[in-house]
Order: C-alpha cells, then structure tokens, then sequence
C-alpha cells in the first residue's frame, strides 16, 4: 500500500531500509494502527485532535461527499467559543486539509454542476470499517449516532453564524454585497443574501442545512 511504501521512502540508509521491513505490519488493520498513531504523534494540543476527528466524522457519515473548501469551515468552527465561526480561521490552503488525515484519505477532483471540484474521500472501503471499529483509539468518536450528533451541531454553529445577514452593518464586515430582500435562500431567513453570495462566503451552510431538516 501507499502508507507501507512512504514509510520505506523515508529510509535514509540501508540499515533503516532493514529495519524498516522487518517492523512492516502484517496486517491493514495494523497499518491504520500505526497510521492513527503517528496522527496522534502530530497533534498540536489545542487543535489536532478535535480536527481530525471532525473530518473523520464528515467523511464517514456524510450523505454526499464533501469539497475541501466545505471541510476547512467544518474544523475551523469553535464550539466552546460565543462566535462559533470567523472566517479568519479558515485554513488558507484548503487542499492541505488532507494533512490532517495522512494516508486515511485522499483528495479526489469531480465535476458538480459543470464546475471542477476538490472532494476529500476516505482512502479506502477498509478504512471506513477500520474507524469505527473497537480497534481505532478514536472509536467512541466515531460511533455512528455520536458522530450524527457532532455533525448536526457543527453545522447548526455554522449557521447560526448567518444570524448575522439579519444585521445591515454585517454586510460590510463580511464583504459582501446587498441584494434585494426578496431574494431568500430559506423561507423566513437569510432575505437580503442572493444563493451565489451565501454559497461563496459560507461553503457548508448548503449541507448544513440538510443536516437539520
């Protein structure tokens, strides 16, 4: 696999190549192991962790699959804090959202609605098995109804961020543009946002709209 074969790329000599081989594990529920561990290895204490499990999350039980640009506002939302979502905590490379999955997953270009997109994919159909299973340290996390309820609030914070369309010297401090305050987006919220402003500033807000339906 392409884990095994990074590992071996990272050898700098012959003796770590040797030693390298003898340690290969024999199994893939093993490589995930190792996979988790060395993401474990990586988190920063006040952001790792929370982060790819939120991914994971999304990934794992997400009805469609999700743009990069969707996941990077997915981990950039703060539950604990009283503005759950500032755009100035987005990642600014979106691509590199993968980082935090390793070899997990993997990004994949699709088309939807005639337009090329960058979608994030769990690497493999084992590796959907492997995460929720009582194996992987992040299981409880990734239990199905646990994840659903992170999901569901996630996107309920990320909405709620909308609130601030309902306030005219929002637009400003937002950038974006007044349109007519009948163009809506949902009945009874959001009037005075045409869809195409709201889908470029907020990429999640049309699937976490789904979420809470």
């Amino acid at each position: 696999m392409a884990c095994q074969l990074n590992e071996l790329e990272e050898c700098l000599n012959g003796e770590q190549l040797l030693r390298a081989l003898d340690n290969l594990p024999n199994n893939i529920q093993e490589i995930y192991d190792r996979i988790i561990k060395s993401l474990s290895k990586g988190e920063k204490p006040t952001s790792g962790k929370p982060k790819i499990i939120r991914i994971l999350q999304f990934l794992l039980y997400s009805e469609r699959s999700l743009t990069v640009e969707e996941l990077v506002d997915a981990i950039a939302i703060r539950l604990d804090c009283a503005t759950p979502f500032d755009p100035k905590d987005r990642m600014p490379q979106p691509k590199e959202i993968a980082l935090h999955c390793s070899s997990l997953a993997k990004l994949v270009v699709s088309t939807r609605s005639s337009k090329k997109i960058t979608e994030l994919h769990l690497a493999h159909y084992t590796v959907r098995e492997y995460l929720p299973s009582a194996r992987c340290p992040y299981a409880d996390d990734l239990e199905e109804s646990t994840a659903r309820a992170s999901i569901a609030i996630t996107c309920m914070s990320y909405i709620r961020r909308m609130e601030l369309a309902m306030d005219p010297d929002a637009y400003e401090r937002l950038g974006l543009a007044l349109d007519r305050p009948s163009d809506r987006i949902y009945p009874g919220a959001y009037g005075l946002l045409s869809y195409m402003e709201v889908e470029v500033a907020y990429p999640l807000l049309s699937y976490g709209s789904t979420q809470l339906m």
